[in-house]
């Protein structure tokens, strides 16, 4: 094999690596932000409105119907 085939070979391989290092950054980021257990936009307090909507009718979050059920 040339060296410049090598050369060729291995910058093409560590442009794919810093392609790939950035999207797993991104990505990794993205499913922090999903479950973020204090964000409104979690998936999981996503879930639990829409089901209390559903139940209730209701767009108020769940820990306000509880909170109201309960006083």
């Amino acid at each position: 094999m040339k060296t410049k085939n090598l050369l060729i070979i291995i910058g093409a391989g560590a442009l794919t690596a810093w392609y790939l290092k950035k999207k797993a950054i991104e990505t990794v980021g993205q499913v922090v932000d999903a479950v973020n257990p204090v964000s409104t936009e979690n998936i999981f307090y996503k879930g639990a409105a829409e089901l209390t909507g559903v139940f209730t009718g209701s767009n108020e979050p769940l820990g306000l119907q509880i909170y109201d059920w309960m006083n």
